[in-house]
């Protein structure tokens, strides 16, 4: 009878979208989580491998790529029981050690694998240093439930151990990330050679796991380096912010001699992606900070103008960047879905500090997405404007669901994009990226109910 009176209060504060949605996203994350599955330890790959999709030929996707790779294995964690979830990341760490130890052309900054183990040689963007951090911040995870349960020599052994050169995997890719934070790199995208938001972001949430990690396993001088780094990180984070533009620019110290450089606005979702993927609401740039949102607003904005299948609705499909010309430039399902997420991590934020602060950077947003316009305030939880706030940030959210639901497969298909004026479904077929990011949003859709 609880459950059922429980449910009764919960449902008082759904729209009709959000019923409509609910049975389709419980079906959806169903099939994503056997997708996920499906293309992870493959019988032609090692255990522990995830290709990025099974897709072969245009575009060849046949790859372990560390970045999806790491976001897929977080997915699994957050979604499946804790036993199944266990062994899959226990045999992720063994392939993680093997990639580590084989030659590469980017030392840990690598960027793919191939099926029989070895290491891509092919020309590349690289390297893409957000790898080694996204490892990290999944695998310690990992090393503080073992633990917790007391397995403490199989963490030493194979995950964190105090000894230089490193050898374990969560070591090695911290000692990486603290060491080399500071170069430029690859973007996510693979296309600009700079300083990213996105990368530094993963790595100053790496590197505080890490520090964490470290103290624990009585490594005290390498916890103070950590931090030390974290902290240089977050100085540096604050140069991405553009008050003029009112948005964070994504890529600061481009090169001109490497990469592409026709990316003019210097807007990306990625920077969406980052405070998602590192969660770390109690520091700057997480899902609470006005910033985020004002960079939120101002891409919803852009792909609501700029994509066929997007006027006159704010059922829009978000894109990796105004000026992307990757298959003509399109909506991708996993930034869509990430939008989704967003509005429900901050409505979970929301929840939990009982208040939402209006204030010059966020107004755009607020009276976009919140339907507040009242100036710069501090709405409080019995404040009857917060539950409506809060269920116009749900709206905005289901409708980043409807965008998804519309252009996916009859069956739960997510490809990598979907057309900019057809809506079709395009590039590499069932992205695995994609099913992932659907897990993670269906995880903090959950939490805001």
């Amino acid at each position: 009878m609880k459950k059922v009176i429980a449910y009764c209060f919960v449902a008082a504060f759904l729209s009709s979208t959000a019923f409509a949605n609910s049975e389709w996203i419980e079906k959806q994350a169903k099939y994503s989580q056997d997708m996920i599955l499906k293309n992870t330890s493959r019988p032609d790959t090692a255990p522990g491998f995830v290709i990025a999709a099974p897709s072969r030929v245009s575009p060849n996707y046949y790859y372990h790529w560390v970045r999806d790779a790491a976001l897929v294995m977080k997915s699994l964690e957050l979604h499946l029981p804790e036993a199944q979830s266990e062994s899959i990341l226990k045999d992720y760490v063994q392939l993680v050690l093997h990639h580590q130890s084989v030659p590469t052309l980017a030392g840990l900054g690598e960027v793919k694998f191939n099926p029989n183990g070895t290491s891509f040689m092919g020309p590349w963007g690289r390297p893409q240093n957000d790898g080694p951090a996204l490892r990290v911040i999944a695998l310690t995870d990992l090393a503080f439930r073992l633990l917790d349960k007391g397995e403490v020599d199989y963490v030493k052994t194979y995950l964190y151990q105090s000894a230089l050169p490193a050898y374990t995997a969560i070591k090695r890719d911290l000692e990486y990330v603290g060491h080399h934070w500071i170069e430029t790199d690859f973007d996510l995208w693979e296309e600009v050679r700079g300083h990213h938001f996105y990368t530094r972001m993963a790595q100053r949430k790496a590197l505080l796991l890490g520090a964490t990690l470290a103290e624990r396993l009585d490594d005290s001088g390498a916890a103070i380096f950590y931090r030390f780094q974290a902290d240089q990180i977050a100085e540096q984070l604050e140069r991405h912010w553009n008050s003029g533009k009112n948005y964070i620019e994504t890529t600061l110290d481009r090169s001109t001699f490497e990469g592409l450089d026709y990316k003019y606005s210097n807007l990306d979702a990625s920077v969406i992606l980052s405070a998602l993927h590192t969660n770390d609401t109690g520091l700057s740039f997480g899902v609470q900070d006005p910033r985020v949102q004002a960079t939120f607003y101002a891409l919803h904005q852009t792909y609501k103008e700029i994509y066929s299948i997007n006027k006159g609705s704010d059922e829009v499909g978000i894109g990796r960047y105004p000026e992307d010309t990757y298959y003509n430039g399109n909506p991708w399902f996993l930034l869509t879905n990430g939008f989704a997420e967003y509005l429900f991590e901050l409505v979970t934020h929301y929840r939990y500090t009982g208040q939402i602060e209006v204030t010059s950077i966020n107004q755009d947003f607020m009276k976009k997405f919140a339907k507040i316009d009242q100036g710069i305030t501090i709405i409080q939880k019995n404040d009857a404007n917060f539950e409506s706030a809060i269920n116009k940030l749900l709206d905005q959210a289901h409708a980043y669901i409807n965008k998804t639901k519309r252009h996916a497969g009859p069956d739960g298909q997510l490809d990598e994009q979907f057309d900019r004026n057809t809506g079709f479904m395009k590039s590499a077929r069932d992205l695995t990226w994609s099913y992932s990011s659907f897990i993670t949003m269906y995880e903090a859709y959950k939490a805001s109910q």
